[in-house]
């Protein structure tokens, strides 16, 4: 995801934001590829366990308490992000240089219904079971 480096409605020392605060319906790693970026955390899920039907609901900004923290990501940085937990992600409005600069980073998701997650071997291990019984 590439971030402008501010508001294009607004000045430049005005930071810019990607997307809406949300949570994801499935774990994401995030890798900071150049520039910066400040996300924001809530520190409860807002939903437990979020499935592909959960992740259509965003809350409204006035909804919101604080985040419980904000974490600036640098070049070459990561951060985990569990499903459900709410966080946005904006540019720092100014780089050391005291110059706007874009922002960049690559998400991983890890989906909880592949096979290759514990969660995903037990449904599918419940759902074999009750396909090869009949039920």
């Amino acid at each position: 995801y590439v971030t402008p480096a501010h508001d294009i409605r607004g000045s430049p020392e005005r930071c810019c934001r990607g997307f809406e605060t949300h949570f994801d319906w499935m774990d994401v790693v995030v890798l900071q590829t150049s520039g910066s970026k400040a996300w924001a955390v809530w520190r409860d899920p807002l939903v437990n366990l979020p499935a592909g039907t959960d992740a259509k609901y965003k809350p409204l900004e006035n909804d919101l308490a604080p985040p419980h923290e904000v974490i600036t990501l640098r070049e070459g940085d990561a951060l985990y992000l569990p499903r459900g937990y709410l966080h946005n992600a904006s540019t720092s409005p100014l780089d050391e240089s005291s110059r706007s600069v874009p922002s960049s980073h690559v998400t991983f998701g890890i989906e909880h219904s592949c096979v290759s997650t514990t969660e995903g071997a037990v449904h599918r291990a419940i759902n074999m079971f009750f396909d090869d019984s009949g039920r």
